[in-house]
């Protein structure tokens, strides 16, 4: 029996691709003589490296600022286009489920949208690459055991959902029910239909 179901953050809670996707974006939006290639190579040898690291790591915001000459304000972090179908079925979800994210993220930015989406509202628990120190993907399975243990459910007993399908591979393996999002099509229907042949119980108004 299905106890708990975990969300991916960018791709499936958002719209864009990825939170690379949306920060880029949001700069050369911001500086239109930028880029986009080039910002996104800056934030590649800046800011991926963090996403396990805990802390704002200012500094390191810094160094990605000076790489593409312009200031990376709070608003470049932060900004994206929020999945409404994707949180209301969460939120429907949450009565008869545990309903958590698992997301690759660093600190600074989680921080952000954490507090700009209210998003300890909807889910819990919330497992974030930076603040346990691993991502997914990350030749083990520590971020998906921790989600475990914080929803109190075994790994046959939790359902994972994300946009990438490299980081469905070990959650697969340990015995989650996985299933690839398509974010470009943001099928909701479609995962319901998965969802409900994992045994989960989804609204009838998706």
């Amino acid at each position: 029996m299905i106890k708990a179901v975990f969300f991916d953050f960018d791709g499936v809670l958002t719209l864009a691709f990825s939170g690379a996707t949306d920060v880029c974006n949001n700069l050369c939006s911001m500086y239109p003589e930028l880029d986009f290639d080039f910002v996104r190579d800056c934030y590649k040898r800046h800011i991926k490296p963090i996403i396990v690291k805990p802390g704002p790591n200012i500094e390191v915001w810094d160094e990605f600022s000076a790489c593409i000459g312009k200031e990376v304000t709070p608003d470049a972090i932060r900004k994206l286009d929020v999945n409404e179908k994707m949180f209301d079925l969460a939120k429907s979800l949450k009565s008869n489920y545990k309903v958590g994210i698992i997301t690759n993220q660093s600190a600074r930015r989680i921080d952000l949208v954490r507090k700009d989406l209210n998003l300890d509202s909807i889910f819990d628990p919330i497992i974030v690459s930076a603040e346990v120190g691993v991502k997914k993907k990350d030749d083990t399975t520590k971020i998906f055991d921790i989600a475990l243990e914080c929803a109190d459910c075994g790994p046959e007993e939790a359902v994972f959902i994300d946009n990438q399908a490299k980081n469905l591979v070990d959650p697969g393996k340990m015995g989650f029910k996985t299933y690839w999002h398509d974010d470009s099509k943001n099928d909701i229907p479609k995962l319901c239909t998965e969802l409900e042949r994992f045994g989960v119980i989804c609204p009838k108004s998706f």
